[in-house]
């Protein structure tokens, strides 16, 4: 007996109908994922905004402050009412930092967020240069010019016959006194000046310096430290390359 062969041949139509079959299902998978995929992003976008934007998770839950000295950490934080439970990512900084430096003791300020949860502010206070009476104390003044705190006493600080409220002076006496080196500064005991071309410098030994303008005050104080080491009760260093003794 003889077995045939089972007839392995594919009917045309059936491998058509196949391949059409296979191509919808593909089409079909094409176009969910083209509708899913975008919702899916916009869905992950929507939730990333809410949790950064306006959800308690990201709020603003402490705020960290350094660099204060003479201000107390409450007095920056008053002022620089941060809105502690609004959320870190719409919380003004730049609005922060501007009042923080506006306070009249702070020389400057920065302000950083520190995630998830910390506002970070850190100021630089002013330091003292000299002293101006105002009344019956006086106005400690600093490198620019800036009068930023009444207190009863100058200290060691070099006192300034000027008016308080003449800005352009008390600049100009500010760029004079940090220009002097620390042994120089200690050796001035008041600073006169009526105009801010006329700066005059009184020494605790009696001496007294001519100094004119604030300009080439650098090359001015190079060229007082070897001039008073010379005999003399009146040097002027208006001039520092024609300086003179008397």
């Amino acid at each position: 007996m003889t077995i045939s062969p089972p007839d392995l041949r594919i009917n045309p139509d059936t491998e058509e109908t196949a391949l059409l079959d296979f191509r919808r299902r593909r089409n079909r998978r094409r176009l969910v994922a083209r509708i899913l995929v975008p919702l899916l992003v916009l869905a992950v976008v929507a939730a990333g905004t809410y949790l950064v934007g306006f959800s308690s998770v990201l709020a603003v839950k402490s705020v960290r402050i350094a660099g204060e000295k003479e201000l107390t950490s409450t007095e920056i934080a008053q002022v620089a009412a941060v809105p502690v439970g609004a959320p870190m990512a719409r919380t003004d900084v730049a609005a922060i930092r501007q009042r923080v430096a506006g306070m009249k003791e702070v020389e400057s300020a920065s302000i950083s967020r520190k995630w998830p949860n910390t506002v970070a502010i850190t100021v630089k206070e002013r330091t003292p240069l000299f002293a101006v009476a105002d009344g019956t104390s006086v106005l400690l003044v600093d490198r620019f010019g800036v009068g930023f705190r009444t207190v009863s006493s100058a200290g060691k600080l070099p006192k300034a016959a000027v008016p308080a409220d003449n800005r352009a002076v008390l600049v100009s006496v500010g760029i004079v006194v940090s220009a002097l080196p620390a042994s120089l500064q200690h050796k001035v005991e008041r600073i006169r000046a009526t105009t801010k071309d006329s700066i005059t410098l009184e020494l605790t030994d009696g001496d007294t310096v001519f100094w004119g303008s604030d300009e080439q005050s650098d090359l001015k104080a190079q060229v007082l430290v070897p001039l008073l080491k010379q005999k003399g009760t009146r040097y002027d260093v208006s001039a520092p390359g024609n300086p003179a003794i008397r």
